[in-house]
């Protein structure tokens, strides 16, 4: 996530699109990563199309419930 990038370009452009899609990737990902005990996925795969979440998986660990911080 580059969300310092996407503020930053906010700054130099003036355009506040570049604002909102790093606020909208932040929620989302508060909002799929994170589990009820604050532990978190490794990878969120969404569909391109509608954004829905089709998995949230674990690449590098044993399974797909190992914490990471």
């Amino acid at each position: 996530m580059n969300l310092e990038l996407l503020f930053e370009a906010t700054q130099l452009t003036g355009d506040s699109t570049y604002h909102q899609i790093a606020e909208t990737q932040a929620y989302t990902t508060m909002k799929n990563y994170f589990r009820d005990d604050f532990s978190s996925y490794h990878v969120v795969d969404y569909d391109k199309m509608t954004g829905e979440v089709l998995q949230k998986a674990t690449h590098q660990g044993i399974n797909d419930s190992p914490v990471w911080s």
